[in-house]
């Protein structure tokens, strides 16, 4: 028994000096796992995040124009009035009750509550006032959506689906063409990644998610 310890810590040392122990666990580590959920996988480009785009900042800054649909919702003591639908007209001017015509041309959403809610206050209609107003014309620009080119069957700008991946995205647009060549190329913010398009049918490559804003080109 004496014997077999020695024996054995001359092995153990042997094999940790030799690095074969740590290499085995960094590969255990740094391989990818091709079953992992393909929604937690973010791809990267030379270092950098492929990074969603911010849809509700968008929104908020987006400054009122000509020909915008706006909806303003008020409320007073927390009765909420019936919503005003309006657009916003050659002068850059909506309707409201009470005021008449109200300037809102270049500003955002968010400038517009303070001008409206003060507006009212001022002329002692309310003393207070609750104001919300959304600019339908952004909102349809920032919805969530995907572009796809190529050789696909149907070309285009679709609706993003909630955890929607690549191939998902693919089979959306009427799959790949008979011409279709194995990569396809996402891109995200300025930078690209092409991908396999067999290698993840065939399950032996990671099906990546489809961000807003993505444009994806499959190769012929």
């Amino acid at each position: 028994m004496q014997r077999t310890i020695p024996l054995f810590l001359s092995v153990f040392a042997a094999v940790m000096s030799s690095g074969c122990f740590f290499t085995a666990l960094l590969d255990d580590v740094t391989t990818p796992n091709v079953n992992i959920n393909p929604e937690a996988w973010v791809p990267r480009v030379d270092g950098d995040d492929f990074t969603p785009i911010n849809t509700s900042a968008q929104v908020a800054t987006r400054e009122l124009k000509v020909g915008d649909p706006v909806m303003v919702k008020m409320a007073f003591h927390l009765r909420q009035q019936a919503p005003i639908e309006d657009v916003v007209d050659e002068e850059g001017n909506i309707t409201l009750p009470m005021i008449g015509e109200f300037h809102v041309l270049g500003m955002t959403t968010g400038d517009a509550e303070r001008a409206i809610r003060k507006v009212y206050i001022e002329n002692k209609i309310y003393n207070d006032l609750t104001v919300n107003v959304i600019n339908k014309a952004a909102q349809e620009a920032a919805a969530e959506a995907y572009s796809i080119t190529g050789a696909v069957h149907k070309r285009g700008r679709f609706p993003l689906k909630e955890g929607m991946t690549l191939r998902e995205a693919v089979v959306a647009a009427g799959d790949v063409t008979d011409f279709a060549g194995d990569k396809i190329r996402i891109t995200r913010n300025g930078m690209t990644k092409d991908f396999s398009y067999r290698k993840i049918k065939r399950g032996t490559a990671i099906d990546p998610p489809i961000l807003n804003g993505d444009i994806i080109e499959v190769t012929d």
